[in-house]
C-alpha cells in the first residue's frame, strides 16, 4: 500500500461515467493560430488516473485517451492570413474515431463522488486517498507558514516584495485549510441520503479497482 498521495500518481485511483458526451466536448488548438479540432467523449465508464501539474503543485484526476468522435476541424492552407489550395469543409471529418481527455481537480472530483447521480458525469474517487489528500495539505500548509517567516525576513531587510508574497501565500494556506474541511464533512456526511444518492454508482467502483 501506497504512503504519500505521490505513490499513486499514475495509478488508477477512481472512475468517471460520462452521461452527456456534449458537456465534455474539448477543442484542441495548434501552433497555426487558425487551425483547431474539436472533439467529444463517448459515453462510458473509464479509469481516472491521479497526476500532478508539471507546472504547479495541483493534483488531479485524468481519463486519458478516452475514446470519441470528432465533431469538427479546419486545417485551410492558408498564407499570411489568405485561405490557399482546396477549401476545406469543418463537418467533413464529423463522427470519425479520436481521443479525448476527460480532467477534473482532485478535490473537486472528491466533493463529487456519489453526489452527481445522472448529472453530465458521475465521478468517483476511492474513499482511501482522503486520508492521503489531507496529508499533503497539511504538509502544504506547514510549506507555507514556513515561507511567511521567509518572506517577513525578506521585508525586514528592505525587499519590496512583501506584502505580496506574503498575501498570495496567505491566500494558499486558506484554499488548503478549505479543502481539507470539504473532505472531513464529505467523509462525516457519506453516509447521510445527500451522499448515498448515488450509492450504487460508489458500490460499483468499489468492485472495479481498489487502491494497490
Amino acid at each position: 500500500m501506497a504512503t504519500t498521495l505521490n505513490d499513486y500518481i499514475g495509478k488508477v485511483v477512481g472512475y468517471v461515467r460520462i452521461n452527456d458526451p456534449d458537456a465534455y466536448q474539448y477543442t484542441r488548438q495548434y501552433e497555426t493560430a487558425s487551425w483547431f479540432e474539436t472533439v467529444k467523449p463517448n459515453a462510458g465508464v473509464y479509469p481516472l488516473v491521479l497526476a500532478r501539474g508539471r507546472f504547479t503543485d495541483e493534483y488531479s484526476v485524468q481519463a486519458l485517451n478516452v475514446p470519441g468522435t470528432i465533431v469538427e476541424n479546419w486545417f485551410q492552407s492558408s498564407w499570411a492570413g489568405v485561405p490557399m489550395g482546396k477549401p476545406w469543409d469543418p463537418k467533413a471529418q464529423a463522427g470519425k474515431p479520436t481521443t479525448v481527455p476527460v480532467i477534473r481537480n482532485l478535490i473537486s472530483a472528491i466533493k463529487s463522488t456519489g453526489t452527481s447521480p445522472n448529472q453530465d458525469a458521475d465521478w468517483y474517487v476511492n474513499p482511501e486517498l482522503s486520508e492521503l489528500v489531507i496529508a499533503d495539505l497539511k504538509d502544504r500548509i506547514r510549506e507555507a507558514v514556513a515561507d511567511i517567516q521567509r518572506t517577513f525576513n525578506d521585508f525586514m531587510s528592505d525587499q519590496p516584495s512583501f506584502l505580496h508574497r506574503c498575501g498570495k501565500i496567505i491566500e494558499e494556506c486558506c484554499s488548503q485549510c478549505g479543502a481539507i474541511q470539504d473532505i472531513i464533512r464529505f467523509n462525516k456526511t457519506s453516509s447521510t441520503n445527500y451522499n448515498e444518492i448515488n450509492s450504487e454508482w460508489k458500490r460499483e467502483c468499489a468492485k472495479l479497482h481498489p487502491l494497490e
